[in-house]
């Protein structure tokens, strides 16, 4: 999260990267591929392979994720 995070700009974004930061978790965002930012939604990259979205109950709904 902190690695995707450190590319966006988003104000909340600092926070935590800054407190990944404080507990010992470092970003590396130099993993982060195919980096997006979905307006009013979230963010969405590729670390290490993997898939990551962050964002809100809009946006998991989108990708098709089962939300109450």
């Amino acid at each position: 999260l902190s690695s995707l995070e450190r590319k966006s700009n988003h104000p909340m974004a600092s926070a935590l990267v800054e407190y990944s930061r404080l507990n010992s978790i470092e970003a590396c965002s130099d993993n982060v591929k195919d980096f997006h930012i979905v307006p009013g939604e979230g963010i969405s990259g590729e670390i290490d392979g993997t898939k990551v979205c962050v964002g809100n109950k809009r946006m998991a709904q989108r990708l098709g994720c089962h939300v109450n």
